[in-house]
């Protein structure tokens, strides 16, 4: 995955932009009814013509807008956030190759009522998870045995409802105390269990592991809960008439997942639609006639 925001930086630059890293929006700037650029938490002002923003519309409409304007869009916080997860991140002390690690992904059910067991997992802390995604990242990587030779990476992944790391939330990362420990623990146990049914030859080779929390998706996403996909996906969202790239608000334009459907694909997909209203192009007629610079003489 890091190589898209790599590719997206080169092509940034390349076209005269600047790319500002921990640099914090305080606030989109709103002047009569138009976005006219952003505060930044240093207190510098951004003047634009045009401002996007991608940061989640729970975050962008309760966070950085002024809030005297927040009413208008009162409707998305009847909206409410995706499920929260756990995520095991594990380094193995041999390669894809020598472990037979395949580049498929596994989905592990543990019953047909799926439904069902969710719903009850979800009424029972402490539960047996019901569900576990493994994904084999560094298998993926055709650049990986090269950079990192005699060394694998795993990723075991379930659902863990905010609510059950929500006593935790005013600790500080690294410091969150014993008892979140003993939860993350308890957790980590249970996806190796998952992980050896299916990839026995995992065991005894993990070198480096590191589980994150719903409170670790707060901490370095900024989701308030936690979430990965942003809002729920319920009739209340697809309903909602401001979900759309463009805003009330004139020159304010949104992307991300919270515009069209989850992932990567409707994150990315949300950038043509944005990119669309913002440029009054069809843009996807333009992508669809793009050619390599390779195939045009060095002529994008």
């Amino acid at each position: 995955s890091g190589s898209i925001h790599k590719c997206m930086i080169d092509v940034l630059e390349k076209n005269n932009g600047q790319l500002a890293l921990k640099a914090e929006v305080k606030e989109i700037l709103i002047d009569k009814g138009k976005a006219i650029g952003v505060l930044m938490k240093n207190g510098d002002r951004i003047l634009a013509g045009k401002v996007l923003s991608n940061a989640g519309v729970h975050n962008t409409f309760n966070h950085l807008l002024p809030a005297d304007s927040r009413e208008l869009c009162a409707s998305l916080n009847e909206i409410g956030s995706s499920t929260a997860h756990v995520c095991l991140y594990l380094g193995l002390d041999g390669s894809d190759r020598e472990l037979n690690l395949p580049r498929h992904n596994f989905w592990i059910y543990d019953e047909y009522g799926f439904d069902e067991g969710y719903e009850r997992h979800l009424q029972s802390p402490g539960s047996k998870v019901p569900l576990v995604y493994i994904s084999f990242p560094s298998a993926k990587d055709p650049a990986w045995a090269e950079k990192h030779p005699g060394m694998s990476t795993i990723q075991v992944m379930a659902a863990c409802p905010y609510k059950w790391v929500e006593r935790w939330e005013e600790s500080k990362w690294k410091k969150r105390g014993e008892e979140y420990d003993a939860f993350k623990a308890s957790y980590t146990e249970q996806l190796l269990e998952k992980l050896f049914d299916v990839v026995p030859q995992a065991r005894g080779r993990i070198v480096q592991q590191e589980l994150s929390s719903p409170l670790s998706t707060r901490h370095f996403s900024n989701y308030s809960r936690g979430e990965i996909y942003g809002m729920e996906h319920t009739p209340l969202r697809f309903n909602n008439v401001h979900l759309r790239a463009h805003t009330p608000y004139k020159n304010l334009f949104l992307a991300g997942q919270d515009i069209i459907t989850v992932g990567v694909g409707g994150a990315l997909f949300s950038g043509v639609i944005a990119s669309t209203r913002m440029l009054s192009r069809n843009m996807l007629w333009r992508i669809s006639r793009y050619k390599p610079e390779s195939q045009t003489g060095g002529k994008a």
